[in-house]
């Protein structure tokens, strides 16, 4: 009787779509569990920042993340920035743009564990430019 081997578990992937992943990290906490768990298993640490670089480029491309649900517009190139897209426009660090949102100076959406700002806000408060 031949003995059954079960297969290498690097051959078995699978394809998790970009909102997917977002969701995963966001929604189901693995953004958490992987800050938490960093280093203990390579493999693991490799998925989770795979996860995480789809995640951040569909927010990119998309201008949204889960806070909110796509609008009719959203075929059209996103204007939404990034922290350090919005303070490279206003001449801050990303971290003093991030204060000026804790502090509720500069409205933005969370999508994942990023903040979007639309540039119309850029213009708004003390930390114009």
């Amino acid at each position: 009787m031949s003995e059954s081997r079960p297969p290498r578990p690097e051959l078995l992937i699978t394809t998790v779509p970009a909102d997917i992943a977002l969701a995963l990290l966001d929604r189901a906490g693995l953004e958490e569990w992987r800050k938490r768990h960093r280093g203990e298993d390579p493999r693991v640490d490799q998925v989770l920042i795979k996860l995480r670089e789809a995640a951040v480029r569909w927010i990119e491309l998309t201008g949204h993340g889960l806070n909110r649900a796509p609008s009719a517009d959203d075929d059209a190139p996103s204007e939404w920035l990034t922290t350090a897209q919005a303070g490279e426009r206003l001449g801050l660090a990303a971290r003093t743009v991030r204060r000026y949102i804790a502090n509720g100076d500069l409205p933005a959406e969370r999508a994942g564990h990023m903040y979007l700002i639309h540039p119309d806000h850029l213009n708004r408060g003390r930390y114009a430019a």
